[in-house]
């Protein structure tokens, strides 16, 4: 039998009118969508498709700074769930709203999200990389010229 189950018929039984209760409550509760789902649940592909650009680019500015990897990891994870909301949401309510003709639309959408991730990159690189750190050791693999 599996492990992390529960071994008796009791335990069994308060599993299942736990689950029970959860997917009632669940049910009646949260089977709606409000303002705020809607507008994510709209978002959710082109997110999708972005995080990973902006990914990069938040934790590119983080590389240097002198802070707890737990700390970098909950602020990458928000800042990146918020930046891409905000870049798609506003995508979509200013650029795309401005424009009309169908045709043009695809080419516009491909030029806007080049602009984006060209912007993105070279904001995230242009930070101060301070590369020549006095007690730096060469790569391994590399020979000084002597045998």
């Amino acid at each position: 039998m599996i492990s992390f189950l529960p071994q008796t018929k009791v335990g069994i039984m308060k599993v299942v009118c736990l689950l029970y209760v959860m997917i009632n409550t669940f049910r009646v509760y949260l089977n709606k969508q409000g303002r705020i789902s809607k507008e994510l649940n709209n978002n959710s592909f082109n997110v999708y498709i972005i995080h990973t650009i902006v990914l990069g680019c938040i934790a590119l500015t983080m590389l240097n700074t002198e802070i707890p990897s737990l700390l970098k990891f909950l602020i990458l994870t928000v800042s990146i769930y918020a930046a891409s909301n905000l870049i798609i949401t506003f995508y979509r309510k200013v650029i795309k709203s401005k424009i009309s003709i169908k045709r043009k639309e695809i080419a516009m959408k491909t030029v806007t999200t080049a602009m984006l991730v060209v912007t993105l990159l070279t904001g995230a690189g242009c930070g101060n990389q301070d590369n020549s750190a006095p007690n730096r050791r060469p790569p391994r693999g590399s020979h000084s010229g002597k045998s």
